[in-house]
């Protein structure tokens, strides 16, 4: 019979030691949360980005994390679209076609996702589903990866923009009023928490 020695092993002084550290690791990430994209140029955790498509035209894009609602993709849609207006020296614009999608992501599946795709806006709606993984499966769970609108919008003069105003299919945006009302909103996104 081996003797019990009163001191731990240098065994379960390491299991011991691994433990506390992933304990702690825990917490640390434990506190971390994801953040809502702010407003800002397109990088990793998302951002607007635009492309000249003509002399008044442009596509228009925003894309969300998961932390940061449909709402306030599209608010920050609108926004960059009535900055890039007022930047060309126009004072209205219009949502010639429009997209957004939700990208899902099947966990714990390997390249399992789920593209979920919606129009809005302008009174067209459609849907598109595609995946990689059986949906039925209880082993996998859908979890939200991103949010994206796209517009592409025609900039108006205010000379251009009187006719359309009385006709009630077509909404015309005053850029100087939705950078007015979204200021706030923007400002809120690049400091969070002040």
């Amino acid at each position: 019979m081996r003797p019990v020695s009163p001191l731990p092993s240098l065994q379960s002084s390491r299991r011991l030691t691994f433990a506390l550290m992933l304990a702690a690791l825990l917490a640390l990430f434990a506190g971390c949360t994801l953040q809502p994209t702010p407003y800002q140029p397109l990088g990793e955790s998302g951002g607007y980005e635009q492309t000249r498509l003509g002399p008044q035209l442009y596509r228009v894009s925003f894309r969300g994390n998961r932390a940061t609602p449909e709402t306030t993709v599209l608010d920050f849609l609108y926004l960059r679209c009535a900055e890039l207006t007022k930047q060309n020296g126009y004072a209205h614009f219009v949502v010639e076609k429009d997209f957004g999608r939700t990208q899902l992501t099947l966990r714990p599946g390997p390249r399992s996702s789920v593209g979920v795709g919606m129009g809005f806006g302008t009174g067209r709606s459609f849907w598109s589903l595609g995946f990689g993984a059986p949906l039925s499966d209880p082993d996998y769970e859908a979890v939200v990866s991103y949010h994206l609108g796209v517009f592409v919008i025609k900039m108006l003069t205010d000379e251009e923009a009187k006719p359309l105003q009385s006709d009630s299919q077509i909404q015309v945006y005053d850029a100087a009023f939705i950078l007015k009302s979204l200021e706030a909103k923007k400002e809120a996104s690049l400091h969070p928490g002040s």
